[in-house]
């Protein structure tokens, strides 16, 4: 049983619990205001709050690198997920995302806020793992 129990307080950012969540290798964390639980904060929450994000359109007529840098900065909003470690190749109507990610659920946050973006075309998310040991810890 755990004795250390870890909370966030009410306005803690979505992306810092998205971190922390994978951080912790937990799936819930309590949210405490003056000592009292006032709520939970789960993974299918993160996911909620990315799904409510307003939907991004991308312009017809939009060059392949105005593409690029909308979904860019479309992934760069998913909490846990590091833009750094992605590649987005956008060739005419067809969008490819390759790159890595620490869960299934970060995956399926990136493919949330692709499927928000109108205007794609077609689109395919390859995305791997890394084990945590590759990363040294």
């Amino acid at each position: 049983m755990t004795t250390q129990i870890t909370t966030v307080i009410p306005d803690t950012p979505v992306g810092q619990i998205a971190r922390l969540l994978e951080k912790k290798h937990i799936k819930r964390v309590p949210v405490v205001e003056d000592g009292k639980l006032i709520g939970i904060v789960s993974r299918a929450n993160l996911l909620q709050a990315l799904a409510a994000q307003p939907i991004t359109h991308i312009r017809s007529g939009a060059d392949e690198d105005e593409k690029r840098d909308i979904i860019l900065g479309a992934l760069a909003h998913v909490p846990g997920l590091n833009p750094v470690h992605l590649n987005v190749v956008v060739t005419e109507n067809r969008v490819d995302v390759w790159g890595i990610v620490n869960s299934n659920d970060e995956e399926d946050a990136a493919k949330v806020a692709l499927e928000a973006i109108d205007g794609l075309g077609e689109v395919s998310v390859h995305l791997g793992r890394i084990p945590n040991y590759a990363w040294g810890i």
